[in-house]
């Protein structure tokens, strides 16, 4: 027996991770606007609603003790563990693929800490006997690794479809020791407006092209800067002058919303909301693994080339 429950219920509506993935994936646009010159990250021009965002629960022993704290999505789980962030993503009914973010010679045991408790308590209800059961699971919003290089902190947060990470270099420390891992990426690229791209298994993931600032009496004074492809699997930052004297903010974000999806072509031809806050999508596919949630027809055409496809709801309600 395995049974989930948990009381949190977000202020602002949101639209699942399955619904703008497709929109992201049919539309064929770039994640992100070209960044303004004050270097503020822009919404993308098809983002209808934010996602809901990331709940972190503490690890109390539901998962593997390797594991300390877990994000989890409609089609996705992230877990943290000492060497850093594990995406394992699921484009598709049947087949899940696992993304890596470590930070290259850190700390190989930095503090990780939730910040933040929110009022969601999660319940793990694993087979007949109580001892093995796991109750009232704290949550929080973020996830701070501790000196994760001399100075610097990571800290995890963001939305259903995205997850950022901020490092945060305090004074003294020296942002040239950042460097990252993103283990199995098949390619990485930089695209002329500063956004590095990731091949994974033949799918794409986006990081917008960092934000990087200092904030001074509740302004933030932007910094240039941006990603540098170290070798494969490997990138890192180059920066512009900054005050030494003050924090300095590197903000990348991963944005999955372009990776589920079916392996086939996937078409959008309509869009709606409810009052509800749920997005409907109608279109077209000829994915014969697009991930179905109570489908009227849970076939892929007379001829198996193409078929008429409805998506909706907070999560999917119906495709």
């Amino acid at each position: 027996m395995y049974n989930y429950k948990t009381t949190f219920n977000p202020a602002l509506p949101g639209t699942g991770i399955l619904i703008l993935m497709v929109i992201t994936a049919i539309a064929g646009m770039s994640a992100w606007q070209k960044p303004s010159p004050n270097n503020d990250r822009q919404a993308p021009q098809h983002r209808l609603v934010e996602g809901k965002p990331l709940i972190f629960e503490r690890n109390d022993g539901q998962a593997d003790e390797r594991i300390r704290y877990r994000a989890l999505g409609p089609y996705y789980t992230v877990d943290f563990t000492p060497l850093g962030a594990e995406l394992r993503l699921q484009p598709t009914r049947g087949s899940t693929r696992t993304l890596a973010i470590r930070p290259l010679d850190a700390n190989p045991d930095p503090a990780i800490s939730g910040e933040t408790q929110l009022p969601t308590r999660h319940h793990y209800l694993t087979g007949r006997q109580a001892a093995q059961w796991h109750t009232d699971i704290p949550t929080f919003s973020r996830v701070r690794y501790g000196s994760v290089y001399p100075g610097i902190d990571l800290l995890f947060h963001g939305n259903e479809n995205r997850l950022e990470y901020d490092f945060i270099v305090n004074p003294g420390a020296s942002p040239n020791t950042i460097r990252l891992q993103f283990p199995g990426v098949d390619h990485l690229s930089i695209d002329e407006q500063g956004h590095l791209h990731m091949t994974l298994d033949g799918h794409r993931l986006t990081q917008p092209a960092p934000v990087i600032y200092q904030e001074s009496n509740g302004s933030r004074t932007p910094v240039p800067g941006g990603y540098r492809i170290d070798g494969p699997e490997r990138v890192s930052f180059t920066i512009a002058a900054y005050d030494p004297e003050r924090p300095l903010v590197i903000d990348p974000v991963l944005v999955y919303s372009s990776f589920i999806g079916g392996s086939g072509d996937d078409k959008a031809m309509a869009l709606a909301a409810d009052n509800a806050g749920n997005l409907y999508i109608a279109g077209s596919t000829s994915s014969p693994d697009l991930p179905l949630t109570s489908p009227l027809d849970g076939t892929c055409g007379s001829d198996g080339n193409c078929d008429a496809a409805v998506s909706g709801g907070t999560t999917v309600l119906n495709s």
